[in-house]
């Protein structure tokens, strides 16, 4: 696999539990969270936010990174 993608997956996995434990304690005023984990809705933006994280964050953080250590 190459660094690349190891940085992705790295930089998705945690964007993924931030913004899923960020909407998770967010939306607990309004719904109690045991509800908002049984929902099927709740692992469908989890899977999202992975993604995102993933293929889009990765992704931007990797050319930034690039892009800096060509500076140097």
């Amino acid at each position: 696999m190459s660094n690349r993608w190891k940085f992705q997956l790295k930089i998705g996995f945690y964007w993924g539990t931030f913004m899923t434990l960020f909407m998770l304690l967010f939306y607990s005023k309004e719904v109690a969270v045991i509800d908002q984990i049984k929902s099927s809705q709740f692992y469908l933006k989890s899977i999202g936010h992975f993604l995102i994280g993933i293929f889009i964050m990765g992704y931007i953080w990797w050319k930034e990174k690039n892009i800096a250590s060509k500076k140097d």
